[in-house]
């Protein structure tokens, strides 16, 4: 499934994700679009920036901490209360009022790796 290694922990909708995952980024062919939403983890979801750069966010819906689904590989949706965010985390409609955590990224070019934290 591409997932190296993660090491999960208990999350509430107020704190930012503990877990730290690495993924092979060839194993999510999603991720060879720029701009492309793809889930790497259960919790967990990742976008090429550029040849060289990630961003990730985390999927807990920052309302009431529902997992959220990914649309169209171009934006998160609640299935709880129906808040919907962009591309890049920023709340479209509510409930939600605070967009969704940004998560640290790097890469490794020589080895094909993302790691997520």
């Amino acid at each position: 499934d591409g997932r190296v290694s993660g090491v999960a922990s208990r999350r509430q909708a107020s704190e930012r994700p503990a877990e730290t995952v690495m993924i092979v980024v060839a194993a999510f062919p999603g991720l060879a679009t720029a701009g492309s939403l793809v889930k790497v983890s259960d919790y967990f979801a990742a976008k090429r920036v550029d040849a060289s750069s990630f961003q990730a966010f985390s999927m807990v819906c920052t309302h009431e901490g529902c997992l959220t689904e990914i649309r169209n590989a171009e934006r998160f949706e609640c299935p709880c209360h129906l808040s919907r965010f962009a591309a890049d985390g920023t709340v479209i409609n509510g409930p939600a009022e605070r967009p969704l955590f940004n998560l640290a990224t790097s890469y490794d070019s020589a080895t094909d790796v993302l790691t997520i934290n």
